[in-house]
């Protein structure tokens, strides 16, 4: 129920408030009177098509506001959709520029124009000769008929009907699609399925093997030094040999101030020579498999050939098996996901 309208600067009204009794209303005068502005105003109100002429002379702006106090269940659910919380009193509000922009309001929340007039639709029906506008509506007629007939049960089994439908319909497009594609790539499917089966990729497998030839290619580097320095020890027939000959060459000149040099010397005779022989036993142990080497080289070529060849990450190459096979199980399974999806879609 329409319980008061307010209207600011809307053509010759500069400032009006009507407040409406409960029952019947009853607005009178003579042509002229003003009587056509008020259903203007509602009207604007109701979300019908603005006018900039509709603004009051020599102002900027008109407005135009209706509180209503009783609404049903179909207006709950349209504002509902609109997102508006509904409440004990509605309050529509409607400004008019004078460019002939207009903005509207839903107890103060924005809403478009035509959100506004699906409003109010619902909540007043004008009445003219010949102009029964809410029962010519065709968009009204079912609904009116439901509540008539007491049908909430039956429209939500329907509707609960409906979108059971919907998914059917949805799930065997989808099947369909998939099964098309699918099957358009069918050979290439088995063919990755066939190589990349044979590879057998590894999630984290690139980054083992780049581990592993950082890892030899240190240890080639360290039994290389390892050898160049026992090489050094050893050249010439060795530096032992000639520490040893420096000793007793000493000791022959029989001299004692010469014996504090006499003993360094034997003491790095004695540490060149422990040296040496440590250094050939850690060469000797050094653990450098060649032939595991190329494998791992070999492998980490195998896995980029057939990151490029797909055009995926090498972590990515697992992944592209896993859905290769899905899609291939899938096209072996299509009869029966086809009648799986057939009977969801006769059940509803």
């Amino acid at each position: 129920m329409l319980s008061q309208l307010s209207i600011r600067n809307l053509l010759l009204l500069k400032s009006c408030d009507i407040e409406f009794a409960a029952g019947l209303n009853v607005l009178t005068g003579e042509t002229g009177a003003g009587k056509s502005i008020l259903l203007d105003a509602l009207g604007l109100v109701l979300g019908e098509r603005s006018d900039a002429t509709l603004v009051r002379a020599g102002e900027t702006q008109a407005s135009v506001t209706a509180e209503f106090t009783v609404y049903g269940d179909a207006l709950r659910e349209v504002l509902n959709e609109l997102e508006l919380p509904p409440g004990e009193t509605l309050l529509l509000r409607r400004v008019l520029n004078a460019d002939g922009k207009s903005r509207a309001f839903v107890n103060d929340a924005p809403v478009t124009v035509a959100g506004l007039k699906r409003i109010g639709e619902l909540l007043v029906e004008r009445h003219g000769q010949h102009d029964q506008r809410g029962l010519l509506d065709s968009k009204t007629h079912r609904a009116l008929l439901d509540t008539y007939a007491e049908h909430d049960a039956l429209l939500k089994k329907t509707s609960a009907a409906f979108v059971a439908w919907k998914e059917a319909v949805a799930a065997m497009n989808a099947l369909k699609q998939t099964m098309s594609s699918a099957g358009a790539e069918q050979d290439w499917l088995r063919m990755t399925v066939t190589e990349l089966e044979k590879l057998s990729p590894e999630e984290g497998e690139e980054t083992v093997l780049i581990a592993r030839r950082q890892t030899a290619q240190t240890v080639r580097k360290s039994i290389e030094q390892l050898g160049q320095s026992l090489e050094l020890l050893m050249a010439g027939g060795g530096i032992a040999p000639k520490l040893r000959q420096a000793t007793k060459l000493l000791r022959k000149a029989n001299d004692e101030s010469l014996s504090t040099i006499s003993a360094a010397l034997e003491r790095a005779e004695l540490e060149v020579e422990e040296a040496s022989v440590a250094l050939e036993k850690l060469v000797e142990q050094a653990n450098l498999d060649p032939e595991a080497e190329e494998k791992a080289e070999d492998r980490l070529h195998a896995l980029r050939d057939a990151s490029r060849k797909y055009r995926v990450p090498v972590d990515g190459l697992q992944v592209l098996l896993t859905e290769s096979q899905a899609k291939l199980r899938q096209l072996a399974n299509f009869d029966a996901a086809e009648k799986a999806v057939q009977a969801a879609l006769e059940a509803t």
